[in-house]
């Protein structure tokens, strides 16, 4: 049994040992395997090497063949560039470069300079200021409107009836002359028993209108960087014909006495005015103008356009004028449309004209308030006909006793004037033969 288990261990260790050699004889192998294709990369990786630099050689030959050839080309075209130089630039060119081109560079820099920095700012700024500039322009223009109307007034509680010939621009020198027939200073003047009923004085609401214009015109004036040329000339003419005569004393006494005689004017009108206030009724028509040829626009400044076009029979004008602003004034469109119709109607365009006329009576238009607009054109029997329609017989009997009482108003006033006139003809007369 002893025998056997020897033998046993003797085979285990056989085994053993031929096994362990085994293993080195491949790990052997294996290392030799290894080893030869480390050798074989390597050389490749050798020849590759030597390839790569080969190429990078060659590469870089071809590279200082090219850049040769640029140099060499850039040389040429230099010493070509140089004699066209030589050749072509002249010494003016050379100072334009030299001198011309840098100044008018800094010119343009001060110009865009200037633009950005001081023109867009100022004309922001005058934008705002020239709004309330027209604004003061117009107020010149209402209160010198005033003034003829004062000129032309029977009494000092109603305005005058020639407020539509001084929008329109249709007085005279004859008319300026009647209504200043029976105006004076003041009560002093009254000194003819004739007269204590016909004279009006209005030396007072003169001199206040003048110097309500003399403080707005001073107001523009301290913007005067800010209007145009015309405008201040026109505006100091303007001042000028006002202090034409001496208001400020308009309570002085008619009668003066010296040295125990008392004298006194024979024409205790201010008639003597005529030719002053004719002028300055010129200067009221240029100015006109301007207020209307101004960029802002109110409410008032657009309806006095609208009457200044309709009574100056500017009748087309009045009309676009009246449909292109009509939605920015929609509170007053019926008011308006009594312009429109008006023009329509003196244009001979009566169809559109009585259409837009019944559209105003549908709305039961106040007769009395736009007499005005429609007492001139009673004549016409369609238009009797649609105020039949649309109006009472007796809101028709008042509307025709208005009209006729201000006809004869009107009448009387020129009448009373021309009365006064010859009375003053006479009083001179027998003045000459005491």
């Amino acid at each position: 049994m002893h025998k056997s288990i020897l033998t046993i261990l003797i085979l285990i260790f056989c085994l053993h040992f031929l096994s362990g050699q085994e293993k080195k004889m491949i790990n052997k192998q294996i290392k030799n395997s290894i080893e030869l294709k480390l050798d074989s990369i390597l050389e490749n990786g050798k020849y590759q090497h030597k390839q790569s630099l080969l190429t990078i050689d060659s590469v870089k030959s071809e590279i200082h063949e090219i850049n040769e050839q640029v140099t060499k080309s850039i040389e040429s075209q230099k010493s070509k560039l140089e004699e066209l130089n030589k050749k072509y630039i002249s010494p003016v060119r050379s100072v334009f470069w030299d001198f011309i081109y840098p100044i008018l560079l800094s010119m343009i820099s001060a110009v865009i300079f200037w633009i950005l920095f001081s023109f867009c700012p100022e004309r922001a700024r005058k934008s705002k200021i020239r709004i309330k500039l027209d604004l003061e322009i117009y107020q010149v223009y209402t209160n010198i409107f005033a003034l003829f109307d004062i000129v032309f007034k029977m009494n000092n509680h109603s305005p005058s009836d020639y407020q539509h010939q001084i929008r329109g621009e249709k007085l005279s020198r004859r008319d300026i002359e009647i209504g200043l027939q029976n105006k004076c200073l003041n009560e002093s003047y009254f000194y003819y028993p004739e007269l204590q009923q016909a004279l009006l004085p209005i030396g007072k609401s003169l001199y206040n209108y003048i110097q309500k214009i003399d403080r707005i015109i001073d107001r523009l004036f301290n913007f005067s960087m800010y209007l145009l040329p015309e405008e201040i000339l026109l505006l100091e003419d303007i001042r000028n014909k006002l202090y034409t005569y001496d208001l400020e004393n308009y309570e002085r006494n008619a009668i003066s006495v010296i040295g125990g005689i008392s004298f006194k004017p024979i024409n205790p009108s201010l008639s003597y005015m005529t030719n002053n206030f004719a002028e300055l009724y010129e200067l009221y028509k240029q100015l006109q103008k301007i207020v209307f040829k101004n960029k802002f626009e109110n409410r008032n400044i657009f309806v006095s356009k609208v009457q200044y076009l309709f009574y100056s029979e500017q009748y087309e004008a009045t009309i676009k004028s009246v449909k292109k602003n009509m939605h920015k004034y929609a509170n007053d469109e019926d008011f308006l449309n009594w312009y429109i119709f008006q023009s329509l109607y003196s244009l001979k365009k009566q169809p559109e004209a009585y259409k837009l006329l019944e559209n105003l009576f549908e709305k039961k238009a106040h007769l009395l308030s736009n007499r005005n607009s429609i007492k001139k054109f009673l004549f016409d029997s369609k238009i009797q006909e649609l105020l039949n329609k649309y109006y009472s017989s007796k809101n028709l009997i008042e509307l025709n006793n208005i009209i006729n009482e201000e006809e004869l108003i009107a009448n009387t006033f020129i009448n009373n004037a021309k009365l006064l006139e010859e009375l003053y003809t006479e009083k001179k007369t027998e003045n000459e033969k005491k």
